[in-house]
């Protein structure tokens, strides 16, 4: 005659309630279903700008790029904070068309457009576009594609926007689309009707000397064969 064991599954049952209610909040002892996130959606969006409704990946931006934007910002926010006139913002996504959201690496957002006592939304991208964006080019950057971006944000409205080429030591400064400003490390960056009184040494913002690019390795010959 088979014998029958008996298996105690309190064990295996408590696990599976403390799992189930480690994936709700539980509210007077009762779990409660949370909205579904997903989290690939949620990385995808906040780390890409949005392109016709679609995340579109950015080039990898370098260490001296970033520094430089880093940079600009240090410059930048404390002054437009001091004299009353805006805040400064890294890497914050705006909303340039219905379905497109753009990310420059700098941006400036007057209290004209945005009082300062009035809190940031909180959403992934504010519902307008800054008074002026700034985009750090790095060598991986394609040229037709910061390009176009500069017309988004002029058709957007934006009233100016900067682009900063790191390795050549210059600036791009745009008043519109069609009106362009070349500016040499010699030169002083002044930020005109958008960001007035602010002024900024190139000299300052390309801080340090360039580190000498590396050789290319001299081609070796095949050895003979033995």
């Amino acid at each position: 005659m088979a014998t029958t064991t008996r298996v105690d599954r309190k064990p295996e049952i408590a696990s599976i309630r403390d799992e189930y209610e480690d994936a709700y909040e539980v509210v007077d002892g009762v779990p409660i279903d949370r909205p579904s996130i997903d989290p690939v959606q949620v990385a995808y969006e906040e780390a890409y700008e949005i392109v016709n409704g679609q995340p579109i990946e950015e080039p990898e931006m370098g260490v001296y790029p970033n520094q430089v934007a880093s940079i600009l910002h240090e410059y930048l926010g404390p002054f437009v904070r001091r004299q009353g006139l805006g805040r400064s913002t890294v890497e914050t996504k705006f909303r340039t068309r219905p379905t497109n959201k753009r990310r420059p690496d700098v941006a400036f957002i007057s209290f004209a457009k945005w009082p300062k006592g009035r809190r940031a939304p909180d959403t992934d991208a504010w519902d307008f576009v800054p008074d002026l964006a700034v985009e750090v080019i790095s060598k991986s950057d394609k040229a037709w594609d910061v390009l176009g971006k500069v017309r988004e944000y002029f058709d957007a409205g934006v009233e100016a926007v900067w682009l900063i080429y790191p390795n050549l030591e210059l600036i791009h400064v745009y008043t519109s689309f069609l009106r362009i400003e070349v500016l040499t490390r010699e030169q002083t960056l002044d930020g005109g009707t958008v960001v007035p009184g602010f002024r900024l040494a190139l000299a300052d913002l390309f801080e340090g000397e360039a580190e000498p690019e590396a050789e290319p390795a001299e081609p070796t010959e095949p050895a003979p064969p033995a």
